[in-house]
């Protein structure tokens, strides 16, 4: 939900609550005080938008998104075949690319000892590894001629999964044995504490990682 909706609709709820078992206002007072210390550390650190699930982001709002920067999409993820099931989203990434746009992709090496790992871990349908091929044979014919500087391989744990767009940015963490879907997601902004972490992380992968032939 939007940090802004729960500031609104919460208070407003618990005095409700309040009202009917007594003592409104010193509870209220409370409730409202902490709720200013939430706004204010969300405003700090960037925080912008929390999801349960990365799935309750829809493919669209990452295909727009990527419509709507011109400067950078920095993706890191194993690999994000929700993407490329999109038939505009990779086509796209090679159209921003070939206008100036810095694209990059890292997924994970199908071949690595981090992704079989994670992949037994997992122990879902469809394997790590099968998933990162069908992406790469993807992104390779979407991207074209920008395939080779576009994309890299890493193989280390993916303690969360990125997909900057200009100065926005949307973190996944990633949890024990459960797919990318399921993980939580929060929306960061350039210029605070938790983007700049994360936009560091990003560069440290890259620069570890692999460039594909």
């Amino acid at each position: 939900m939007a940090i802004g909706t729960t500031l609104v609709a919460t208070p407003i709820v618990v005095f409700l609550l309040r009202y009917f078992s007594g003592d409104p206002i010193d509870d209220l007072k409370e409730v409202l005080a902490s709720l200013s210390m939430i706004a204010e550390d969300a405003t700090m650190t960037g925080l912008a938008e929390i999801k349960a699930e990365r799935s309750a982001l829809p493919t669209s709002s990452f295909v727009e998104a990527a419509q709507d920067s011109s400067q950078r999409i920095w993706i890191l993820t194993y690999a994000a075949e929700f993407l490329a099931d999109d038939p505009r989203f990779l086509g796209l990434l090679g159209a921003k690319s070939r206008a100036g746009c810095d694209v990059r992709l890292l997924l994970g090496d199908p071949t690595g000892d981090a992704i079989l790992k994670r992949d037994a871990e997992e122990a879902t349908e469809g394997s790590i590894p099968s998933r990162i091929e069908t992406m790469l044979k993807r992104s390779r014919y979407e991207l074209g001629d920008q395939f080779g500087t576009c994309v890299r391989l890493f193989d280390a744990p993916l303690y969360a999964s990125l997909y900057r767009f200009d100065i926005s940015m949307i973190v996944c963490p990633a949890l024990f044995g459960q797919r990318g879907s399921k993980a939580p997601a929060f929306r960061v902004h350039q210029g605070r504490p938790l983007f700049t972490a994360y936009e560091t992380h990003f560069i440290d992968v890259w620069d570890a990682a692999t460039p594909v032939n």
